[in-house]
């Protein structure tokens, strides 16, 4: 029975035509049914009929696959969906699938059963052409849909519903087509092959959960940024110009491909000298012209970003020898919501037509390197010049795309030696600086890309002072001669260092600890004027390292000074003085042991504790010659704050007025037969140092002066001037120091009459101290040349 069961299966795919089919399966179970009957010699003869029977059916069937092709005229489908859930309740949406194929007139006819399948899956590809088939169905149709006949005159149509993962189809990578395929099944009954390539059709899918799909967890990426229209109506030299622009930008293959929200993107555009937009020179760069939500909030669909944009820039200055190329660059925006990774930026650069190039372009020197080599004579003095000899090799920028330029000319070069402690040559003092070592032919050498500069100098240098200590560098800084013929640009100063080895005997090193001090008496005297003070001060021993013994002459300093830091750093010093004795400054230093002083000294005392220095403060230096000499690691210092003592009399500083033509006044006078009708009416308020102290009151305090000028200083004709514009009480304003200190209503009846509008343009006045009694208060300006005078400006009818 099992190999009539074969051969039942062989001669039912042999079949192509069902009457035929059907014929020969009756002829199978004749043979079967005598099997069972017969005895075994013609058992024998019915397998061999059989073989021969299996062998002309397999030669039929190698003849049909061979001749009968199914040829598609049309493909229509369409599909509905039903229970479409998030990714993570995991249950496939029922999906409805419609399809109709019409045969083409040239159609071969299909007839049998079990002849068709379909297939459903997802794909990246709209074609359905993708590798990667994404919930792949299939099997899924009905017998009496599998055996339709297909022909010019019968057309297929399948109507079948199956469970497919449409939530998880479109985000991302795994979509967005959702495919359809017609092809022949397996077992078909006939044997018959389709023209290739028309049996699939595709349609996009929206992502139904972005949120939930793995797209979500990927980073934005562009593989491509194009700009493909770059329009620009007119182009003026030194204004912005209208630019409409359209850039897409393509999405990598391991790119998130969904995404919707506001605020998601930035362009920017700027001028660059480098074909791929690096370096921070850029032209007129432009952060943020996306100026529209339809580009700013552009959603990704899974397809390339595209952009119009409408914007202005400086295109005339893009394109020359300066910035040659153009760029556009594609951002995450500032703020964007919701936020989302970015690989990135991504930039475009293209070169575009110089509009506006230059007459003569002015050369550029570019060095990208500086090497050095010194040659020292055997033996040389301490701290007299001697001849040195300095190699030094400057090798030119050869970059494609900022080569130096040719240079040749006269006066070209200079090279400045000097002795430095930092290894870059950047310390503040300069050691017996040589601004120009060059001779005239070298400071005439020719510089191209291919061949840099070498010099060899000879030249006269303390080299006995470099190498030791506070200075072990000898360094060199080359660069653009004083008066180039002609002129060009030097691109940067380059300065080259060399450690030069110290061969004199190291000075002693002076070590010292913490500076304290107590003010042991403060004498009286006039305010503001200095007194004698004593001064208890302590210098402790280094508790870090021992210092060398230092002894000799002029080896200290000790400067008081009133500071406004606490510490008693700036340079904001006040009163500063050196207060040692001669005998205090030749005090010896021991290892271990604290140095002492009492000091005796005058000093503005009252100048401290006060504003600007509310701290005394001490400090303690190597003097300023010493014999012998040595080296101080440390400067110690000291402060305390004073209590402040006011001056006996307030004072009023006075630094600026401002005057306003008070709300509701008039802006404007009148000149001629109306010019007696003036009422004026201003708020004057004095500026003033407000750290000062005091109370100020009395009668007859302030001085208001008023009068009209053509002039905005009020000089010239003082026309209708008034000594004292104040009212009584007005004059009688007190202060409390540190408050604000203004009139708000200074009037005057201004009189025009004999005036015309061409002598008052400015309304102007000036503070001054009333006749009261000199310690009612003190009138003092900062600056003391400052005349405490304003105006403003009116109109005029």
């Amino acid at each position: 029975m099992t190999v009539a069961f074969v051969i039942y299966i062989s001669i039912r795919e042999a079949c192509t035509v069902r009457e035929r089919c059907r014929t020969r399966f009756l002829l199978w179970r004749y043979y079967e049914y005598r099997y069972e009957v017969m005895s075994q010699p013609s058992a024998l003869r019915l397998i061999l009929g059989l073989a021969i029977l299996v062998t002309t059916t397999q030669v039929a069937r190698a003849q049909v696959v061979s001749s009968s092709v199914a040829r598609l005229g049309s493909f229509l489908w369409n599909y509905e969906a039903t229970g479409i859930y998030p990714p993570s309740y995991n249950l496939p949406a029922q999906v409805s699938i419609q399809v109709r194929i019409d045969a083409s007139a040239d159609s071969d006819t299909i007839t049998g059963t079990g002849l068709w399948e379909i297939t459903i899956y997802g794909n990246r590809e709209a074609d359905g052409s993708g590798t990667d088939r994404y919930d792949e169905q299939t099997d899924f149709l009905a017998d009496d849909q599998r055996a339709q006949s297909f022909s010019p005159t019968d057309s297929l149509a399948f109507h079948q519903g199956t469970p497919f993962d449409l939530s998880g189809l479109a985000c991302g990578l795994l979509g967005p087509y959702f495919c359809v395929e017609v092809s022949r099944a397996a077992g078909a009954s006939m044997g018959f092959s389709l023209e290739p390539g028309k049996w699939v059709g595709c349609r996009s899918t929206p992502c139904y959960f972005p949120e939930e799909s793995a797209d979500s967890k990927l980073d934005v990426s562009f593989s491509d940024l194009q700009l493909n229209t770059l329009e620009a109506p007119h182009v003026p030299q030194d204004e912005p110009a209208d630019l409409v622009l359209v850039i897409t930008a393509v999405l990598a293959t391991d790119s998130r491909r969904y995404l919707d929200g506001t605020g998601l993107w930035k362009v920017s555009l700027f001028g660059s000298k480098s074909t791929n937009g690096s370096g921070t020179d850029r032209y007129d760069e432009r952060s943020q012209v996306l100026t529209t939500a339809e580009n700013t909030d552009k959603s990704l669909q899974g397809q390339p970003l595209e952009m119009t944009i409408q914007t202005q820039f400086l295109l005339g200055g893009v394109g020359c020898e300066d910035y040659p190329y153009f760029c556009i660059t594609i951002d995450k925006g500032d703020d964007p919501q919701p936020d989302f990774g970015i690989v990135g930026p991504i930039t475009h650069c293209q070169d575009v037509e110089c509009l506006y190039p230059d007459e003569t372009p002015i050369p550029t020197a570019r060095f990208v390197k500086i090497e050095l080599s010194l040659e020292l004579p055997a033996d040389y003095p301490f701290d007299e010049p001697t001849d040195i000899n300095l190699n030094v090799a400057l090798t030119p920028s050869q970059s494609p795309q900022v080569p130096t330029s040719i240079i040749e000319g006269t006066d070209l070069w200079r090279l400045a030696i000097y002795g430095n402690e930092n290894s870059d040559g950047s310390g503040p003092e300069r050691f017996d600086e040589r601004a120009q070592v060059l001779s005239d032919t070298d400071q005439d050498a020719r510089l191209s890309p291919s061949n840099g500069l070498i010099f060899n100098v000879t030249t006269q240098f303390v080299i006995g002072r470099v190498g030791c200590d506070d200075l072990p560098y000898l360094c060199v800084q080359f660069g653009k001669g004083y008066s180039p013929v002609p002129d060009f640009v030097f691109d940067t100063l380059l300065i080259g260092c060399l450690e030069v080895p110290c061969t004199q005997i190291p000075l002693p090193v002076a070590r010292l600890g913490a500076l304290s001090f107590n003010l042991t008496n403060v004498g009286t005297g006039p305010y503001g004027e200095p007194v004698p003070i004593s001064l208890e001060v302590h210098v402790g021993a280094s508790q870090s390292a021992t210092t060398d013994p230092i002894l000799g002459s002029r080896l200290w300093q000790l400067s008081i000074y009133g500071s406004g830091q606490a510490d008693g750093s700036g340079d904001d010093r006040f009163d500063q003085q050196s207060v040692l004795s001669k005998c205090q400054t030749d005090k010896s230093l021991l290892p271990g042991e604290p140095l002492q002083f009492e000091v005796d000294a005058e000093f503005i005392i009252s100048g401290v504790g006060c504003y600007d220095y509310p701290y005394f403060c001490l400090k303690f230096e190597k003097g300023a010659d010493p014999q012998p000499d040595f080296i101080m690691l440390d400067q110690p210092m000291a402060c305390k704050e004073l209590t402040c003592t006011p001056p006996p009399v307030p004072r009023l500083i006075v630094s600026g007025l401002s005057l306003q033509v008070k709300s509701g006044s008039p802006t404007y006078v009148k000149a001629g037969q109306d010019g007696a009708a003036n009422y004026l009416k201003f708020r004057l308020e004095v500026i003033y140092d407000k750290r000062q102290v005091g109370y100020i009151s009395g009668s007859g305090l302030w001085v208001v002066a008023l009068w009209g000028s053509a002039n905005a200083d009020g000089s010239g004709h003082k026309v209708s001037h008034t000594p004292n514009t104040l009212r009584t009480l007005q004059t009688r304003l007190a202060v409390t120091l540190g408050n604000d200190f203004y009139w708000p209503g200074v009037k005057n009846h201004f009189d025009m009459t004999a005036v015309t509008c061409a002598e008052v343009r400015y309304i102007c006045v000036k503070l001054s101290r009333g006749s009261v009694a000199a310690d009612v208060y003190e009138f003092l300006t900062q600056p003391e040349s400052y005349v405490p005078q304003t105006c403003v400006q009116m109109g005029c009818s």
